[in-house]
């Protein structure tokens, strides 16, 4: 049985480079790392940004949410200042991972550096993953190798200078880590217990946290990847038949634990991204032009520039195929990995698999592989093929001039490419400083098609439309008292009940009222605008970005995951942890059992005249909740009423479920001298009350 493992440090597989005796010293290699990471961003300072596919969607992205940061949203969800001030659910779609890094960039430095900045970190980053992952096998001089020809290779040369695909870019630096995280779980070397598992299951978290096509390329290989380590770890018995070890058995089910774990860990944002998909237009990420038959490698379509850049990344993908090809025979001929064989036929099967995707012939795997189709680009494969590709070419060539010879054949091909088929595109200071004037002003910027709200047509737009005008467009006399991304204020007198229309996307998380009543509303037919009914004389209108039931359940999930992740990782409760947690929660109870007045309890009273009323709240809907709970469970007539899946059934439901319920409600018992409740208290009822479930 083949085990994997580091290899020690004083024997390398290969035998320590003696030609280049500085790489020994761990600073000079940390910093050759940055100084080549660094280099590639050297012509920014020259030639200004370049200003890829992505670049403006993703610049506009930092610049939003460094101006929400201001007004105190952490985590934004709403880009108000989309389609010209209408808005759009970017950031509920979005991954924050790149955003947020971009973001705290642009805090701390010009908007003009802030892309090489951001491009210098992630090649950083993804060197650093790789060369962990090579001292597994390599030693620390040709792990160094590895590191940067992945962190420089030429598909990522590409999404920097041509394609701004920075999130895309970012999923890099999680790809080493993932073979890292398999090889731990399935070495016969590693520790024992969970940790290899919950490793991957955060890492997996961060894919989904960090771009949805990177998020699917990373599960596929590690679904991928599992089944195949596990089959070579697998066992002959007498009679020819065969049985998964007990290994082999383990990083099965580890592999899938993490897999479960690392979504729930990242619910917050993909239980809201799911659900809410049907609000908007999500059919625009399989358009045409943008689908996967129409960019596998040396594709023509009747878009010039559709083909121009897709023989420019063709060109690179069957240059680094070759390579690839050419890695995997010489890895094997000169039978470096003798010793390490699975870790040779791991890699060489992730880069095949790979490659064998960004062909015509896999147009079958795409449309009926699930969610497969969402990766949109079958070139973005170059990603995780060029992970398995560093390895492999650093396994097969031993000496480093064969190794630069092969780094410089492909860099020219990329120069050579890029050169015959599309030059990058370039932004100075100054197109930078335009785009931070329009969002300093209001301006706004254009919008993305399939964060709309479904069935608009934002191309029908009117950017002159007032804030707030009546039926016709006409601007109406209101008093903007607030107009921030998430909340909208204004007063008007009204001679006749009519209907306003307020610059901004009709979208089910707005909530609306008037006069202190909520209110229904309605949307205009094609732009899809937010359309408010008012009475005749004033008019007080609030427009909140309310917190929807898909994300507080979301974050629930998220919560639990994470308490889970902290228990298994100590292998008892976090005793710290939980009571911290329950310090917290019960300051929340009090705070709004207060604010809303509950049980006697005034704002404007002091602490000691608060103190006795928060307590008999307490005690009334958790303590008499228990009580009324046990009373009903022992009431033969109403035997199925403490079945908890009721509580689940109603709110699955109100999700689109169809489970059947019962409509007899508990009868109300007494549970002290002068109170009674129901059993419903033990389903979160002060969590009901506080709207924060409404309408379940």
């Amino acid at each position: 049985m083949t085990r994997l493992g580091r290899l020690p440090g004083d024997s390398p597989l290969y035998g320590t480079n003696r030609a280049f005796p500085l790489l020994r010293n761990s600073i000079y290699r940390a910093s050759i790392m940055a100084g080549a990471c660094f280099a590639a961003v050297v012509p920014f300072f020259w030639l200004g940004n370049p200003s890829g596919h992505d670049f403006e969607f993703h610049v506009f992205s930092w610049m939003e949410v460094l101006g929400q940061w201001k007004h105190g949203i952490l985590y934004p969800r709403w880009a108000a200042l989309a389609h010209w001030g209408y808005g759009e659910a970017r950031f509920l779609f979005y991954p924050p991972a790149s955003w947020t890094l971009g973001a705290a960039l642009g805090a701390v430095l010009p908007w003009k550096i802030v892309p090489g900045a951001y491009c210098w970190i992630v090649l950083a980053l993804a060197g650093a993953a790789m060369y962990r992952l090579a001292r597994e096998w390599l030693s620390p001089q040709d792990a160094l190798f590895a590191a940067v020809f992945y962190a420089l290779n030429p598909y990522h040369l590409l999404v920097v200078y041509w394609r701004s695909a920075y999130a895309e870019l970012l999923g890099a630096a999680l790809l080493p880590l993932l073979v890292l995280c398999l090889v731990r779980i399935f070495s016969r070397e590693s520790e024992s217990g969970l940790r290899p598992t919950l490793g991957l299951s955060l890492l997996l978290a961060a894919a989904w946290l960090t771009n949805v096509p990177a998020a699917v390329m990373i599960h596929y290989s590690a679904a991928g990847l599992t089944l195949l380590l596990a089959s070579t770890n697998s066992a002959t018995t007498t009679g020819g038949e065969w049985r998964w070890a007990v290994m082999s058995r383990r990083g099965l089910a580890q592999t899938g634990i993490a897999i479960v774990l690392g979504a729930g860990l990242a619910s917050f944002y993909l239980i809201p991204a799911i659900y809410e998909q049907q609000w908007i237009d999500v059919s625009q990420v399989l358009s045409p032009g943008v689908r996967p038959q129409d960019n596998f490698l040396f594709t023509h379509l009747a878009d010039v520039d559709h083909n121009h850049f897709n023989f420019l990344v063709s060109s690179i993908g069957v240059a680094e195929i070759g390579v690839l090809i050419l890695a995997i025979v010489f890895a094997h001929r000169a039978r470096v990995l003798a010793s390490r064989r699975t870790a040779w036929l791991m890699l060489s099967a992730w880069g095949t698999g790979c490659a064998i995707l960004m062909l015509s012939v896999s147009n079958g795997l795409w449309q009926h592989l699930p969610k497969l189709r969402f990766v949109q680009l079958p070139f973005r494969w170059l990603l995780c093929m060029n992970a398995a590709l560093a390895m492999l070419l650093t396994m097969a060539l031993r000496r480093w001039t064969p190794r630069l010879l092969v780094s410089a054949f492909l860099l020219a091909a990329l120069l050579a490419a890029g050169y015959r088929f599309q030059l990058p595109w370039w932004d100075k200071a100054a197109d930078l400083r335009e785009m931070s004037d329009a969002m300093a002003s209001g301006t706004g910027y254009e919008g993305t098609d399939e964060y709309v709200p479904a069935g608009v047509d934002a191309y029908e737009l009117d950017k002159n439309l007032a804030l707030v005008s009546d039926a016709a467009g006409a601007p109406v006399a209101a008093k903007v008292i607030v107009w921030r991304q998430t909340e909208k204020h204004f007063t008007l007198h009204a001679a006749a009940a009519e209907k306003l229309t307020v610059r901004l996307f009709s979208y089910p998380a707005w909530e609306v009222a008037v006069n202190g009543h909520r209110t229904a509303t309605w949307k205009t037919d094609i732009t899809g605008l937010l359309v408010i009914p008012i009475g005749a004389g004033n008019n007080d209108v609030q427009i909140h970005f309310r917190r929807t039931n898909d994300r507080v359940v979301g974050d629930l999930v998220s919560l639990i995951s994470s308490v889970v992740l902290l228990w298994l990782k100590r292998g008892a409760a976090p005793i710290r942890l939980l009571g911290i947690m329950g310090l917290v929660f019960l300051l929340v109870f009090s705070a709004g059992q207060v604010a809303m007045g509950k049980y006697g309890a005034d704002a404007a009273a002091s602490l000691t005249k608060n103190l006795p009323r928060v307590a008999e709240g307490f005690g009334t809907y958790w303590l008499g909740g228990i009580i009324a709970f046990d009373q009903n469970r022992q009431n033969p007539e109403l035997r199925y009423g403490w079945d908890l899946g009721k509580f689940a059934k109603r709110i699955a439901n109100r999700f689109g479920a169809t489970y059947s319920e019962r409509d007899r409600n508990l009868e109300y018992t007494k549970i002290s001298p002068s109170q009674i409740t129901n059993v419903y208290t033990a389903f979160l009822p002060y969590y009901m009350d506080h709207g924060g479930m409404f309408g379940v």
